[in-house]
């Protein structure tokens, strides 16, 4: 069964730089006549420069309050439709950052529809749609977000492709290598005397499909410790009231993790960094 997932608001915010202004000189008084009784002369009146013209910021773009499940579901399976990855980037969260690597991965992994077996909603969360897709490889399915955006109905791509191809799954198979990112269910193992008198911690981390759960380990000297361990107090992101609602299955957290081996042969998984709260486009 796929968890509920929460979706969560961007923005963004636009600088402004104001140049100075430059008041103008003031000219010096001339030299009064050498008589006994010097004339006044008066100095000319400072002439005030006009106000500075600060352009107003750019209205908002309007963000749709609802998405109707039609244009939802039709802008998912036009995603997953597209002939190539350029008509597929039509629909996609943050085009510019990701065009790179979906022309890379067409190149590195081949191009065209992606094959499926079902499309079917799991939920609604105000402006975004989660459907869970079926494919002849993962028959299980997984998890898609569908974000209504000023542009119409959008998917991220990073999160799409690490669920259609199964990374974590792939990265817990394989020997030790580059550390990597992933958009994970994280939460924490219960605590016990041993752990107290480690040099780390353990959370247990899944991802939105059966069968793929490992226990990971953190350094408590790590920046991403502390961040974790922010997160599970409710001051990281998320309040108490929803960590408390996400304890069973996890919170939405994505992370990088590297496959480590021991002197003995044996392997673990480290968290080496916090990424970000929930799961969106990465940061490029």
């Amino acid at each position: 069964m796929i968890p509920t997932l929460l979706s969560g608001l961007l923005f963004t915010g636009i600088g402004y730089h104001l140049g100075k202004g430059h008041r103008p000189a003031v000219p010096t008084p001339a030299t009064p006549p050498a008589t006994p009784q010097p004339v006044a002369v008066s100095a000319p009146t400072p002439v005030t420069p006009p106000p500075a013209q600060v352009p107003a910021p750019p209205a908002p773009s309007p963000v749709p309050e609802v998405l109707d499940q039609p244009d939802a579901e039709a802008a998912l399976r036009s995603f997953l439709e597209a002939p190539d990855w350029k008509a597929r980037a039509r629909h996609v969260l943050s085009p510019d950052e990701v065009l790179p690597a979906m022309e890379k991965h067409a190149a590195e992994h081949g191009d065209g529809p992606i094959a499926t077996t079902s499309v079917k909603l799991l939920e609604v969360a105000g402006i975004t749609h989660i459907f869970k897709v079926c494919t002849p490889a993962i028959p299980e399915g997984f998890p898609v977000a569908v974000t209504g955006t000023d542009e119409g109905p959008m998917i991220d791509w990073d999160s799409f492709v690490g669920f259609h191809e199964d990374h974590f799954r792939k990265f817990l198979e394989a020997a030790p290598g580059p550390a990597a990112s992933f958009d994970l269910l994280v939460k924490p193992e219960t605590e016990t005397e041993e752990d107290r008198a480690s040099l780390f911690l353990r959370y247990r981390l899944t991802v939105p499909m059966p069968g793929r759960e490992v226990v990971a380990w953190v350094r408590k000297s790590s920046d991403a410790h502390a961040k974790l361990l922010a997160i599970f107090d409710g001051s990281g992101g998320f309040d108490k009231e929803t960590i408390t609602r996400l304890s069973e299955t996890g919170v939405p957290l994505t992370l990088t993790l590297a496959k480590r081996a021991t002197h003995d042969g044996k392997t673990f998984v480290e968290i080496e960094e916090f990424r970000s709260v929930g799961w969106g486009p990465a940061p490029r």
